[in-house]
């Protein structure tokens, strides 16, 4: 049978206890409070909620899949553009409050504390390639300036009048495609473009 002592150590302990699952859910603590105290200590707990995530992503990929997070906990994510897109762009709102300013960088969604739900928001842009016409006395049908990158590229050249050939050079970045001698009328066409393309002819 417990003696006396034994009881009221028990009590304690198990006051000791209650005192520390209270601070746990974010409530001061007097240290000189006991049982009696206990109602209104128990009416300061903190009930954290659960915030969303939501990722609205075109062309980007996140490494994380989180749908909620406990309030007050951190959050973060890394976000990358898919292969041959370029030029990412990144809104982050927390609560409905733009906080991308402090929240993002470098491809990075850094969030300390989530107080409210958060809304990323991600988009990246296919790479295009540009194109230039080097042209002397000849004309194109095609007037493009860039072109995405695995697009096919056409275009026919035409001498002016009074001239029965052209010599025409394609260059697709540092490499020559083609090069030769043609009549007045000649189709360039590159069926997967990988570089930034000139074109060059000259009507003889």
């Amino acid at each position: 049978m417990a003696t006396i002592a034994e009881n009221l150590q028990r009590i304690i302990s198990i006051k000791d206890d209650v005192m520390i699952a209270l601070k746990r859910k974010g409530v001061t603590v007097p240290n000189n409070a006991g049982f009696g105290n206990l109602a209104q200590l128990i009416s300061q707990i903190q009930v954290k909620g659960v915030c969303a995530i939501v990722q609205s992503l075109n062309h980007v990929s996140s490494t994380t899949n989180l749908y909620s997070v406990t309030e007050g906990e951190s959050f973060t994510t890394t976000l990358t553009a898919e292969e041959n897109y370029v030029d990412l762009q990144v809104t982050v709102k927390m609560g409905g409050t733009d906080i991308t300013s402090t929240a993002y960088s470098n491809g990075t969604v850094t969030i300390s504390s989530v107080t409210g739900d958060v809304v990323i928001t991600a988009s990246a842009t296919i790479r295009k390639y540009s194109i230039v016409y080097n042209l002397t006395n000849v004309t194109s049908n095609n007037d493009q300036i860039e072109i995405p990158i695995g697009s096919e590229f056409i275009t026919r050249l035409t001498a002016d009048n009074g001239y029965t050939s052209m010599h025409i050079i394609v260059q697709q970045g540092d490499y020559i495609l083609h090069e030769g001698d043609h009549g007045a009328t000649e189709d360039v066409t590159i069926q997967s473009v990988t570089g930034n393309l000139i074109i060059t002819a000259t009507a003889m």
